[in-house]
């Protein structure tokens, strides 16, 4: 995989990829260059007789305002997501944290019905840091290629 990976990559300067296990994830500012790199994804896996699952495989642009994003393998539409959760993190197009958070605080309120009531809160937020990093949210296409088939053609 490996291999794969570093003959897909375009630009090797810029951490554009997050790998784990079997999961893979493009990260790029431009739907561009998230579909050059899902080309280059595609045609390595096809060298090395692998294959992308489609239906597994999702797209999402993080952006302020919803946009569709129109990335392809082999001419096949990809699946574009609201969010979807990696590696126990929950994203979302809108780039915000509301998801997230609320997934925790309640993970969190079903730990202290076991554990009994806790004197510490587990979370805060200031309303001026929450608009800072909202005026620094782009739009960031998005792609996961979860679960390559590594099961060989014949």
């Amino acid at each position: 995989m490996d291999r794969i990976t570093q003959e897909a990559n375009p630009d090797t300067q810029v951490l554009n990829e997050l790998l784990f296990a079997d999961d893979q994830c493009l990260i790029h500012h431009s739907s561009e260059e998230l579909q050059t790199h899902t080309n280059n994804l595609n045609e390595a896996c096809q060298k090395y007789n692998m294959s992308i699952s489609i239906p597994k495989t999702e797209t999402m642009l993080i952006s302020r305002t919803p946009q569709d994003l129109n990335i392809t393998i082999n001419n096949i539409p990809l699946q574009q997501s609201k969010e979807f959760k990696y590696l126990g993190s929950i994203f979302t197009e809108d780039g915000k944290l509301d998801r997230e958070i609320e997934t925790k605080m309640s993970e969190g309120q079903q730990h202290n019905i076991l554990a009994g009531p806790s004197p510490v809160t587990p979370f805060c937020t200031h309303g001026s840091q929450k608009n800072h990093h909202q005026q620094h949210l782009h739009p960031h296409p998005l792609l996961s290629i979860t679960n390559l088939d590594h099961e060989q053609k014949y």
